[in-house]
C-alpha cells in the first residue's frame, strides 16, 4: 500500500563500526529525518488531529538540526546533501489519508528505534571522557 501512495523507501540506517563511518551513518539519519518531516507536513493539514502531527515535525526537525551540527562538525563544513525530488503522495481518499498517516507513523518508529540504536553506538572519544 505504501508503494501504491506514493511513500518512498527510508535510508537503511547502519550502526557505526569499520564498515561504516559515522559521517555516513549521520548522513542517512539526516536524509531519513528530512523525509519524515516532509511526509508529516504532506499528510498533516488533510488530517483532523493535525496538531500532533505537527508536534511531532518540530521534534523531527530539532532532532535532524542536531545531527546536521554533529556531522558539521565532523566534517568541519556544511553538511552536503542531495537535492530531494518533490514528494507526491497519492492521497484521494479519506481512507488512503489514514493509511498513509497511519504506515508514516509505523515506519516513522521503526526509523526512530533505528536512530537510537545507531547514536548509543557512537562512543565519546579519549578526550571527551577525560573532560568528564
Amino acid at each position: 500500500m505504501a508503494l501504491i501512495i506514493g511513500i518512498p523507501q527510508t535510508p537503511d540506517l547502519r550502526v557505526v563500526s569499520e564498515n561504516c563511518t559515522l559521517g555516513n551513518t549521520l548522513s542517512q539519519m539526516s536524509q531519513g529525518l528530512r523525509l519524515y518531516l516532509e511526509l508529516l507536513s504532506v499528510v498533516s493539514p488533510k488530517l483532523n488531529n493535525g496538531e500532533k502531527m505537527t508536534e511531532l515535525s518540530i521534534d523531527i526537525r530539532d532532532l535532524g538540526l542536531h545531527v546536521d551540527m554533529m556531522l558539521k562538525m565532523i566534517q568541519n563544513a556544511t553538511p552536503t546533501t542531495p537535492l530531494p525530488k518533490p514528494l507526491v503522495l497519492r492521497l484521494s481518499t479519506d481512507y488512503e489519508i489514514y493509511v498513509a498517516a497511519c504506515l508514516i507513523l509505523d515506519k516513522l518508529e521503526g526509523f526512530g528505534r533505528d536512530v537510537k540504536q545507531c547514536l548509543g553506538s557512537i562512543e565519546p572519544s579519549e578526550d571527551e571522557e577525560l573532560e568528564d
